[in-house]
């Protein structure tokens, strides 16, 4: 649950089994998974403590696709390197703003945190080469800065 993107192989299954031996979901299971899943579905997982196979997982969005169990670490790999394609400063700062917005209450609070975060991207030489990769057609190399 604490993984940014997940991608499940067919036969991968998924449980909260810890209330079966005595325990609570811990690792932050109480934390991510009613986010991930809703409180509803995240307490009816931690309380019965049954697993759920993969399309389940995704239905329920546990997981973000289920693919083929050969095809698992290429489809893993392949969305990494997409991810590194984009300019890491945005990347970066796109998940720190998602999880904190997962925290803000306030709407308005956190579009002023965006305009912050997007006028510190404005003087990156990434946000450069991103307009002039657009203009001149091309893809964009950025360099984290």
């Amino acid at each position: 649950m604490a993984c940014d993107l997940k991608v499940a192989s067919e036969k991968a299954q998924f449980g909260m089994l810890q209330v079966k031996r005595g325990l609570i979901p811990d690792g932050g299971g109480t934390y991510l998974l009613p986010r991930a899943v809703g409180l509803t579905r995240a307490l009816e997982l931690a309380l019965i403590g049954d697993l759920i196979d993969a399309r389940e997982a995704e239905r329920i969005a546990a997981v973000n696709r289920v693919v083929p169990h050969d095809d698992l670490m290429p489809t893993a790999r392949d969305m990494a390197a997409r991810i590194g394609q984009n300019a890491p400063l945005a990347v970066a700062m796109t998940k720190a703003a998602m999880y904190r917005g997962l925290q803000e209450h306030d709407l308005a609070a956190h579009m002023d945190y965006e305009v912050y975060i997007m006028n510190i991207l404005f003087g990156t030489e990434d946000f450069q080469e991103g307009i002039r990769s657009l203009w001149e057609k091309r893809e964009p190399i950025f360099k984290g800065r």
